[in-house]
């Protein structure tokens, strides 16, 4: 009986191979359906319009003020583009294929506007060159460089009116820090970080940890703040080391020839002097910290020769340390001054130690030192509150130095003369930082001929252009402001019925400019404007190129 049941039982029982192997045919069946089913489905027709259509071109006018540029970009990205694999360091975001950053802003049709006779002029690009950066003209307005993002290399491509655009041979740029070339003064050779030839493969990952992880407080207390994509073990280092290290070259945009400068670093920031003799460099050192990303990296800051010989050093140690509302003690916010001669590089100094707390007379100054850097700094303008930002004028004796109070959240902006430092500073404004309905609006700027910027002054006066917030919404305006008298003139001001603002000026009385105009029932667009007609609506024959996305 017992042998009879056992054999009974076994012919009842299913063989767990069996239902093992039919678990899987349903489970694929299953997903099968699942992966036929799950598909992308059509906006709803109100919306089709919206997703068919482009955003709002992005221009840029010429130096000479001849011509603007006009580059279209898609509104969305391609779900395959936002797939794509990216490596995280430090808190840069990377593509490791490229070497530039994972998601940058490109555009894929370029449009010349002349602007004196309306013309177009289209820019070819060929099919391998429709993913751009947004173009950057060189400072005599005849030649124009920009970014082509490809799968294997960041390649530099130069523009010349009346030619069509070319790629520079040889010439892989390192753009994974966002600014990878630089026009020089003579608007023939361009400044570029480019990956050092030699580099050999990425740094492979180890098998197993070689040891653990240890990280030690300091003597001082500090609240840590939590970051994204931190560097976590050595191997991180290594390959923050290896993608983010890059070669200063010196582009010929002419005959393609290269030069290095200096060694391989870890360039934060360069900028070339106004006159082309010296680089302005900011780069990274070990050692790295775990707890925060790398604009609080140790760095030097540095002043070089064409030969790459350092002229000028400011060490500045990791600032992950830094109290809440607090500075470095070292120099900071190094920069070129955009005029004069001989050139001066700009830097502010803390008078507080970079405690925000401690009672002092002045808490910031802002120093200036001469070419060749051998010499004592001169004290451009002593501040009670923390330095916020400068304007440097185009002509020699005018600056604007905005300054921060914590306490109240307040903004003072000085008008500050740089070579006279025995004339007293003059208060421009004082007002809340976040003011909105009375803010005096912002200078206009201007690139120079050296390829600086700088604040527009014609006649002792600049020019102010403001979102003019009020109870009934924004109506942005234009004024041109007398810096002896104060005395503020209106060149524009936008309608009620419709929203406009000016984007560049074509002349320096501010006679002429170009706006973004819009309504509710037209497409946002680009004008030229006369102040003589500012009460005209549009001229037909100043009109920029229509959005060519707009239904």
């Amino acid at each position: 009986m017992a042998g009879g049941f056992c054999d009974d039982f076994r012919q009842h029982t299913l063989n767990p191979r069996a239902v093992i192997f039919g678990l899987c045919i349903l489970s694929l069946l299953f997903c099968g359906q699942a992966q036929a089913q799950q598909k992308y489905l059509d906006p709803p027709e109100a919306a089709k319009e919206l997703f068919a259509s482009r955003p709002m071109p992005r221009v840029s006018l010429s130096p000479d003020q001849r011509h603007l540029m006009v580059a279209e970009e898609f509104r969305f990205r391609r779900i395959e583009e936002m797939a794509q694999r990216e490596v995280a360091l430090a808190g840069v975001r990377l593509n490791p294929y490229n070497n530039g950053p994972t998601h940058p802003d490109y555009f894929f049709r370029l449009t010349l506007k002349e602007l004196a006779t309306g013309r177009n002029i289209p820019i070819q690009l060929p099919n391998a060159a429709r993913r751009v950066s947004l173009p950057v003209w060189s400072p005599d307005g005849k030649k124009f460089a920009f970014l082509q993002y490809g799968r294997t290399a960041v390649a530099l491509w130069v523009g010349e009116l009346g030619h069509a655009p070319r790629a520079i041979p040889g010439v892989k740029l390192n753009a994974t820090l966002g600014r990878s070339f630089q026009w020089m003064p003579d608007s023939q050779n361009l400044l570029c970080l480019t990956v050092p030839d030699k580099r050999g493969p990425a740094p492979t990952p180890p098998r197993a940890p070689v040891g653990p992880v240890v990280q030690e407080t300091g003597p001082r207390e500090a609240p840590v703040l939590t970051y994204p994509d931190l560097l976590q073990n050595e191997h991180d280092e290594k390959l923050f080391d290896y993608y983010l290290t890059s070669q200063l070259t010196l582009v010929d945009s002419r005959t393609a020839r290269r030069k290095s400068l200096g060694r391989p670093s870890i360039f934060a920031r360069y900028d070339v002097s106004p006159d082309g003799r010296y680089v302005l460099v900011e780069r990274v050192h070990p050692p790295y910290s775990y707890q925060a990303p790398i604009q609080f990296f140790p760095r030097s800051i540095e002043v070089w020769d064409p030969r790459g010989e350092v002229k000028r050093v400011d060490i500045r140690p990791a600032t992950e340390d830094v109290s809440t509302g607090g500075v470095p003690v070292q120099p900071r916010g190094h920069h070129w001054r955009p005029t004069g001669s001989p050139v001066s590089i700009v830097w502010v100094e803390a008078l507080d130690g970079g405690d925000p707390k401690r009672e002092v007379k002045f808490r910031d100054r802002v120093m200036m030192l001469e070419a060749p850097f051998n010499g004592r700094p001169k004290v451009v303008t002593q501040l009670n509150h923390r330095f916020s930002k400068i304007y440097w004028g185009e002509t020699r004796n005018v600056a604007l130095v905005r300054e921060y109070e914590s306490s109240r959240n307040w903004h003072r902006t000085w008008l500050v003369d740089p070579d006279n430092p025995d004339i007293p500073d003059r208060l421009l404004w004082n007002h809340a930082a976040a003011e909105r309905y009375e803010h005096p609006g912002h200078p206009l700027m201007r690139q120079l001929l050296n390829g600086k910027r700088a604040m527009r002054v014609h006649n002792r006066s600049i020019f102010l252009n403001g979102n003019g917030a009020s109870p009934e919404g924004d109506r942005p305006f234009l004024d041109k402001l007398n810096l002896s008298t104060f005395d503020r003139v209106p060149l524009f001001k936008c309608a009620e019925d419709s929203y406009e603002a000016v984007v560049a000026l074509l002349n320096d009385e501010g006679t002429e400019f170009v706006t973004r105009y819009e309504t509710p029932e037209e497409h946002p667009n680009y004008f030229k404007r006369t102040w003589a007609i500012r009460n005209a609506r549009r001229s037909r024959r100043s009109r920029i190129p229509p959005n060519r996305c707009a239904k």
